[in-house]
């Protein structure tokens, strides 16, 4: 897969619902619980969304806290993301303010990740707008 591919894929698992996808998981979280983030002067509660990637390409395998089989066979990342917690849509939880990588983790596929966050949040901008 080129690195278009792999964002494409993992902008498809942090926008859709089900399992192994991001927004499934969020719903489990308890957000606010460990974390605030000031985003454009106005404060916001935060939520660590863990997920499993290919430490070597960077592609998102699945959204989960803890799988013991993937764990050994994939390296661990977490998006900090700020809720805005008045919002109008179900589907636009605010934006992904850090990333943290396993320790195994290529540059490339850190790159990739960036690049990720990078376009999900450009992602939800426009939603927000409501153009998609």
């Amino acid at each position: 897969m080129s690195v278009v591919d792999i964002i494409k894929h993992n902008l498809k698992l942090m926008t859709s619902e089900g399992e192994g996808a991001m927004f499934g998981l969020i719903e489990d979280e308890s957000i606010g619980a460990s974390s605030s983030m000031a985003v454009d002067g106005k404060k916001y509660p935060c939520v660590g969304v863990n997920f499993f990637y290919n430490g070597e390409t960077g592609e998102i395998v699945c959204f989960s806290n803890y799988d013991s089989v993937l764990e050994k066979k994939f390296e661990r990342g977490t998006f900090k993301m700020a809720i805005d917690m008045e919002r109008q849509r179900r589907d636009i939880y605010f934006k992904i303010v850090a990333v943290s990588f396993g320790a195994r983790s290529t540059r490339a596929a850190s790159k990739v990740l960036e690049d990720t966050v990078k376009n999900y949040n450009i992602l939800l901008e426009v939603r927000k707008q409501g153009s998609i």
